[in-house]
């Protein structure tokens, strides 16, 4: 027998012994089952570091791919287990993006003899985990009805990690043993059947056994569902017409109503008021803002120049709407929304927040606004706020996906998506609408869907209607004649089926793309031949690695990543060895690193400031970034995307009232000239005269000196977004975004 004698560790009040795996709190033990028991073990043994969250997959998964919230759900575990909090922690501390490390009290006792154990597996008592989660699993750690009675037994156990022969024991004092064992079952079983429950859980509604109803099926996207409080009958946006509308249909029927068919403008985001006499929605019409109209499509006006995403009060007097335009939480823009209330009857509004804060939901008792925000280092999470003013809660606190919150028509809950199981689906978590604060974890609510969003509820709290969603964004490529400015030919795909390819640029000598798999789980940074026959991955973790460049040289690869804990500049040789920091910046993340054409200098931005610039091979510490200058009057919101061929100018987006403008920067002059263009993403051709950008997703051109442009594609009815063109513009690379969503009804009995 192999007897190893270990150290025990004292941590505050808690005991961790490793010989009996074991862990106690003020000498009774504490329930933790073998994995998180383990893993807590490894934190407090590599207590001078942080340990990463891939060497636990390594070393207590077997490297597997197993879901984010499985590793998650276990740290979660250990915190329940010793009292801890994510928000103040005293024990396990969660860096972002690089793993966890302990934090919390500790003294070494010598193992003492008697604790001495077999330590192989079958000879020690401890809880086995379960399988590993699915995610139609993940309710939180199960009780088991045995466990105050096996915590009974365990208390009068010496050492309940050693298999023993029983001693003989003499006739009184084997009916001294029987009384014993026979009062702890007693108060074992008094424990299980017969002690208080809790009162203050609450019992949601389960959805597990609900009816699944398609709702709608056409071609394209149908977004931002809205159910009449009746349920019978629900509005939505759709394309179908060519540009945004809101339509009308009954629950069942396959008749629709184009509510807005005399608006050539996009209308987006409905919203029925509580009685259902009334919707809100967003309009881009000649006067842009949030209008209301009728349910009958009658008596439209406007309400506010202000606000996308409008959420009724219950009473209808008062809306709320945020200030950014929520497509994608994915690829939010980073500049802050802000939340304000309308007065529906005066237009009048007041200021809610100032923090970043999207999508509101107002809560059916009037007291309170659930919204999501993106947060610093890319986190995204859940917040209630006063809906009179005040100060914010937070509702969720962890690395998922967190968005779209909803309010449950009792006011119990709020329900958002999130991909903490894995892929986007729902959840919701109870909520105090007094004080807003949490009443328990996180509980999952999955409908058939691999992607699911914008939920919205009768008022009966009886059916949930939802959007479901796949999602493409594959490497197309079309023939161009730069003299006649048109497009030759047919277009083609380079990359078919699933991928999801974000941001790709192409290598000096062309023939490599590099490109992220942001929008995918993992984020990471690939090659691909121009030609899509050949893949290679240059980095493979969980840190989110985005917006690749290629050097001049075509040697090495510049990203930005939150592999530090906080988003940098990284740089990476293309054969995926060299990785390197380049950015060790405070303040807002440090995103979207452009090359100068001579690679000697680079580009990057932070929210709310102009773009920096700072040398390549210079040493961070010896050198002070160079902040480009601004224009009097306007915020510092210049997003630059491409540097001229000749190393002589800039180009970007600047954003001015919301809209996105073209300005070029004259490093010469030192100042920025407005091409009077909205539009995205703009790339300079060989000419240093004539740039391609996105506008509507479609691709477009325009000369500098002319201020004269002309659309050049289309992927209609998809998206086209990120341009590349050949260094002779002969061939032009682009990426196809297609999206297909449906609407979808769940009923319960």
């Amino acid at each position: 027998m192999t007897v190893e004698i270990r150290k025990i560790y004292r941590l505050g009040e808690f005991e961790l012994d490793p010989n009996k795996r074991l862990l106690k709190r003020d000498g009774r033990a504490v329930h933790l089952s073998n994995r998180p028991f383990r893993v807590l073990l490894h934190f407090v043994e590599n207590r001078e570091r942080i340990v990463t969250r891939q060497e636990l997959l390594d070393q207590f998964w077997d490297g597997r791919d197993v879901y984010d919230v499985t590793l998650t759900k276990c740290v979660g575990a250990i915190r329940k287990a010793l009292g801890d909090t994510t928000e103040t922690p005293c024990f396990i501390e969660t860096r972002w993006a690089e793993g966890y490390r302990y934090i919390g009290p500790l003294e070494e006792i010598q193992g003492r003899a008697g604790a001495a154990t077999d330590v192989s597996e079958d000879k020690i008592l401890v809880e086995q985990d379960p399988p590993l989660e699915t995610p139609a699993g993940l309710n939180g750690i199960n009780t088991r009805a045995h466990e105050p009675l096996a915590e009974a037994l365990s208390a009068n156990q010496k050492d309940p990690s050693v298999v023993r022969r029983p001693p003989r024991l003499a006739g009184w004092q084997f009916t001294a043993a029987l009384a014993v064992a026979l009062a702890v079952l007693v108060v074992g079983t008094w424990a299980v059947f017969f002690r208080k429950k809790p009162t203050n859980r609450i019992i949601g509604p389960d959805w597990s056994q609900a009816q699944s109803t398609k709702l709608t099926n056409q071609v394209g996207t149908e977004y931002s569902v809205d159910l009449a409080p009746d349920g019978k009958m629900f509005i939505y946006a759709s394309r179908e017409s060519g540009n945004w509308d809101l339509y009308w249909q009954r629950v069942g029927g396959r008749n629709t109503v184009n509510l807005t068919k005399d608006s050539t403008a996009d209308d987006l985001q409905p919203a029925y008021s509580s009685d259902g006499n009334y919707i809100a929605f967003r309009s881009e019409r000649q006067t842009p803002g949030i209008y209301i109209m009728e349910a009958t499509s009658e008596n439209v006006r406007r309400v506010s120049e202000v606000g996308f995403h409008p959420a009724w009060s219950p009473d209808g007097k008062e809306l709320v709407v945020c200030t950014d335009n929520v497509t994608d939480p994915v690829n939010r823009r980073v500049t802050p929304s802000q939340l304000w209330v309308l007065d529906v009857a005066t237009g009048a509004k007041r200021l809610l927040t100032n923090g970043d804060a999207v999508q509101p939901s107002w809560s059916p008792g009037g007291k309170r606004i659930a919204y999501w925000a993106l947060q610093e280092g890319g986190q995204r999470d859940l917040w209630s706020i006063p809906a009179s003013g005040g100060e914010a809660v937070r509702l969720t606190n962890d690395e998922a996906l967190d968005w779209n919150p909803v309010w449950s028509p009792d006011g119990k809950y709020v329900y958002f998506a999130s991909d903490r199981g894995g892929s986007m689906n729902f959840w919701r978590v109870a909520v105090d609408e007094t004080s807003g604060k949490t009443q328990g974890t996180p509980e999952t609510v999955l409908t058939p869907s691999v992607y699911s969003q914008h939920l919205s509820f009768s008022g009966d709290g009886k059916r949930l209607a939802y959007v479901q969603k796949s999602e493409t964004r594959n490497l197309h490529r079309t023939a161009f004649d730069p003299a006649r400015e048109v497009t030759a030919g047919q277009p083609d795909p380079v990359t078919e089926g699933t991928k999801y390819v974000s941001s790709p640029d192409l290598s000096p000598d062309e023939e490599w793309f590099a490109f992220s798999s942001q929008g995918e789980r993992q984020e990471d940074i690939l090659l691909i031949k121009r030609d899509g026959t050949e893949q290679r991955q240059l980095t493979n973790d969980v840190f989110r690695d985005r917006a690749p460049r290629w050097s001049p040289d075509g040697q090495r690869i510049a990203f930005y990543s939150d592999r530090s804990g906080r988003f940098e500049v990284w740089m990476i040789n293309s054969d995926s060895t060299g990785l390197r920091q380049l950015t060790y910046t405070s303040g807002p993340s440090t995103v979207y690193p452009i090359w100068s054409p001579d690679g000697n200098q680079m580009l990057f931005k932070q929210r709310d400031s102009q773009p920096f610039l700072f040398e390549i091979n210079q040493s961070w510490s010896d050198q002070t970034p160079q902040k480009l200058p601004g224009m009097e009057g306007v915020p510092e919101a210049f997003w630059a995307t491409s540097w001229s061929p000749d190393g002589r100018k800039l180009v970007g987006s600047w954003v001015l009232n919301r809209t996105n403008y073209l300005h070029v920067y004259d490093f010469g002059t030192k100042t920025f000239e407005n091409l009077n263009v909205t539009g995205v993403w703009p790339i300079w051709l060989s000419d240093n005269r004539r740039l391609f950008f996105e506008r509507d997703g479609r691709l477009h051109l325009i000369d500098t000196q002319s201020k004269k442009s002309h659309e050049i594609l289309s992927a209609a009815p998809y998206t086209i977004s990120t341009i590349c063109p050949t260094r002779d513009a002969r061939t032009i690379y682009y990426t196809v975004q297609k999206t297909e969503s449906d609407l979808w009804l769940l009923t319960r009995e």
